[in-house]
Order: C-alpha cells, then sequence, then structure tokens
C-alpha cells in the first residue's frame, strides 16, 4: 500500500516542477531578448544627448518662434546669372537663419566637417562630413565615437564643395525622429512643406539656400544612386528633373524653381520602410550669400 502511495506521488511532483520550470524559462526568453532591445535604446539615446550637446556648444540660433524668423539678408547671386558686377547690384535679397555657427571648434574636433545643415521647418540641424568611405560614418559620430546614429554626411562621390549638379546627402532614419528620421515628417504631415520650404548649407564664407521641389519614395537601386547617371548635361539634368516631377509626392510645379538655370540640387536620403526604400528630399539652390 505505502508503495503504492509513493509511485502515485512521484508524477505528481514532476507535474510540479513543469509547472514552475515553463514560466521561469519564459521569463528567461524575454529577459534574454529584451537585452539587447534596452542597450539600443540607452545607446540611441546616448548618441542623442552627444548631438545635443555638441550643437549646445558650437551653434547659436536665433531667439524666436521657429528659429527660421530671425533672418539676416545678404546679395544673391541668381543661379545660372553671370557672376558680375551689375549681376550682384541688381541681384535680389535672400535671407537665410542667422545662425552663428563655431566653425573653428567643429573643424577641430572633425577634419572631415564640410559644411552645416539647417532645416528650419523640421527643426533639424547637424553638421555635415564628407569622406572616402561611405560606410565610416554610418557607426560613426561627428566626433569619432561609435554611434548607432552615425552622422549626417555627403556622399563619397559628391563634391565637398557643392559644385555638382546633384550632390547627396545621406543618414540615417532614427525612430526617434533624431538624424534624417525628422524627414519622414514631410511625408507624414502634409502642408509641412509649403510653412517653410527652404533648407540651408552653411559654410565659413558662405549660406547656400535650397528651395525644395520635390520628395518621394525610391528603390536602394535606383538609377539615383547609379554614379553612371548624367546629372552634367543639360540633357540628363533635365530627365533629372522631369524624373522628380513624376514621382514626387510633393507638387514641384509650385516652387517657382527657374529650371532653365539649371540651378545646383541637393538630394537628401535617408532609409525608408524596409530598408530596401529610401525616402529623398529635392532642393534647388535659390542663391548663394557671403556671410560677414
Amino acid at each position: 500500500m505505502r508503495e503504492q502511495q509513493e509511485k502515485e506521488t512521484k508524477p505528481i511532483k514532476k507535474h510540479r516542477f513543469l509547472t514552475f520550470l515553463v514560466p521561469v524559462a519564459a521569463a528567461l526568453v524575454i529577459v534574454f531578448n529584451a537585452v539587447p532591445l534596452v542597450q539600443g535604446l540607452l545607446e540611441r539615446k546616448e548618441a542623442d544627448a552627444s548631438y545635443e550637446s555638441l550643437l549646445q556648444q558650437t551653434v547659436t540660433f536665433p531667439e524666436t518662434e521657429g528659429n527660421a524668423a530671425a533672418s539676416k539678408s545678404a546679395s544673391e547671386t541668381e543661379t545660372g546669372a553671370p557672376e558680375t558686377s551689375d549681376a550682384a547690384q541688381k541681384a535680389e535679397k535672400i535671407s537665410y537663419p542667422a545662425l552663428a555657427i563655431d566653425f573653428a571648434s567643429l573643424r577641430a574636433r572633425n577634419s572631415d566637417f564640410v559644411c552645416f545643415l539647417y532645416i528650419p521647418v523640421l527643426d533639424c540641424a547637424y553638421p555635415v562630413v564628407h569622406s572616402s568611405d561611405n560606410t565610416e560614418y554610418l557607426t560613426t559620430d561627428f566626433e569619432g565615437n561609435r554611434s548607432v546614429d552615425g552622422s549626417i554626411f555627403l556622399d563619397r562621390y559628391s563634391s565637398p564643395d557643392l559644385t555638382d549638379a546633384n550632390s547627396f546627402i545621406l543618414g540615417h532614419n532614427m525612430r526617434s525622429g533624431s538624424m534624417f528620421g525628422c524627414l519622414r515628417r514631410f511625408y507624414q504631415e502634409e502642408g509641412l512643406c509649403d510653412e517653410d520650404p527652404y533648407f540651408y548649407l552653411y559654410t565659413e564664407d558662405s549660406v547656400r539656400k535650397y528651395r525644395i521641389f520635390g520628395y518621394a519614395q525610391v528603390e536602394e537601386d535606383d538609377p539615383l544612386y547609379d554614379t553612371a547617371t548624367d546629372y552634367e548635361s543639360d540633357a540628363g539634368y533635365d530627365a533629372f528633373i522631369q524624373k522628380v516631377r513624376d514621382i514626387s509626392f510633393y507638387d514641384g510645379n509650385s516652387s517657382g524653381v527657374d529650371f532653365s538655370a539649371r540651378p545646383k540640387v541637393v538630394t537628401l536620403s535617408t532609409c525608408y520602410g524596409n530598408g530596401a526604400t529610401r525616402f529623398v528630399v529635392f532642393g534647388a539652390l535659390a542663391g548663394t550669400a557671403e556671410t560677414e
């Protein structure tokens, strides 16, 4: 009788052990998977804080609502117009946000620094770097530290003096909205671009003002990124502008840009969706002002 009772109790103890083991194992799996997620969040938070600190130390923004209201005016050399004294005298005035940028400090921190990008309507502002290797700044921040945010960088095939017919500036699309995660707001918030359709590239000597005339989604292997794509010839340039008009979610025809003068274009590009898609924003040079 006693032996029979012991036999009957053994399966019960085993069952209780399994009942205890299953939730413990499940909890361990959750913890195991959660660790890299938490680590990733901490790394992104640290990266965002690093850039915020960098901006606080090197850039002073206008102390006005939206930052874009406080601006300076300077003589504009019309895109495509002869750069003569007569043309300069007849040129219109362009305005630009009066950022005070410590270029010497930015150069000292990173010799790859080429310009400073500012998109007022998105409150997006970052130093731009240029390297011979496009993979370098995917995981390296402006000060040379490993970072999940990487940096905003000029494509290796684009001239650092921005003289190409179409220059590419690249950056990560961060979920927090940092880096070029800010660009998706153009797609998500209809009419946002019309509020202030300009972005600016600052160098120590000048400010370049770009009028946004389109934004779209393209595949990562789109001919847009092919180094063999012809942007420099008149025919190639015109075909490119027509393509932008065809694929754009934004009515670039209302931008007022005179493309017959073939102004220089800067394309801002970031990953979108499943990673095989890119979101691109196109800006045409509206004018260049010499800084004081």
